[in-house]
Order: structure tokens, then sequence, then C-alpha cells
């Protein structure tokens, strides 16, 4: 790496990029404390600017993933050993699929659990039309439950998916 402090508070980092980029999150940390509204409704509009520029790109890559994890796992690099040749893989193919299947729900469960029903709860058109709020948290948990469907499941095979 170029231009990394060899000391100092910003040791192993850009000395120009890591000030900037504290000091921007700290603004943007006393704006949400702060100012909310204004800032809930800057990052409610940059939201929606870009959401709808952006809809098809999470479709393509998260296709994208699917043919990849296909085409390595029957093509030709099937059998790309990771190591030197006379190594005896640490574990099975079995325990590998496993642990890339475990780690992305994991991450899911953890992430998702709280967040998914939130998500539903809050546009929620009984809580909007009737203020029902029993029928709108159980018709967000019911959708919340309905979303663990195959496309979800793609990017867990990839590497950071």
């Amino acid at each position: 790496m170029y231009n990394v402090a060899t000391r100092g508070p910003f040791k192993g980092l850009n000395p120009r990029v890591a000030p900037l980029a504290l000091m921007l999150v700290v603004i943007i940390a006393l704006l949400g404390v702060y100012r909310t509204e204004q800032l809930g409704a800057v990052v409610g509009d940059a939201r929606a600017f870009v959401t709808p520029l952006l809809e098809w790109y999470y479709v393509v890559v998260m296709a994208f993933f699917l043919v990849m994890v296909i085409w390595l796992g029957v093509g030709r690099y099937k059998n790309v050993r990771l190591g030197r040749d006379d190594e005896v893989p640490e574990f099975t193919t079995l325990s590998w699929l496993s642990m890339l299947f475990a780690a992305g729900m994991g991450v899911g469960l953890l992430f998702w659990a709280v967040a998914e029903p939130l998500s539903h709860y809050g546009g929620n058109p009984f809580l909007i039309d009737n203020g029902d709020q029993a029928a709108a948290a159980d018709m967000s948990m019911f959708w919340s439950s309905e979303n663990g469907h195959p496309s979800k499941q793609r990017p867990f095979p990839t590497p950071g998916g």
C-alpha cells in the first residue's frame, strides 16, 4: 500500500482519507442527533432518487451470482484445488456447503429476524388504513415468513454474499 501512516491515531490508514471520513461520519452522526427531521428528509429524498435507478442492478447482480455459482460448480473449474496438489482438504464438500449455508443463514437471521418484520410493520396498510396494530403485526410476521424463497438463497454460496 502506498501513502499509509506509520504512526499516530491513523496508523495503517491513508492520512488524507481517514480524517476526512471520520469528520464525515461525525457530522452525519451529529446531524442525526440534533437535526433528526432534516437529516431524515434528505436521506429519504436521496433514497427515493437512487432506489429506482438501482433496482434493475440488484436483480442483475443476483442473477449473475446464480449463474456464476452454477458455472463454477459444474464447469471446468469444479476440480480446482485451493492448496498444494499433495494436500488433503481439511473439510469435506458437504462440510463446506454446510458451513457456507450456516454462515449465510446466520447473518440473515441475525439481521433480518428483526429488521424485516419492522420494515413490513412500518409500511403496513392495516396500520395506515384503520390503525389496527394487532392485524398489522400479524401481517408483517406473515410477510416476513413468506420471504424465505430460493431467490434469497442465491448469494450464500458466493464468498462475501
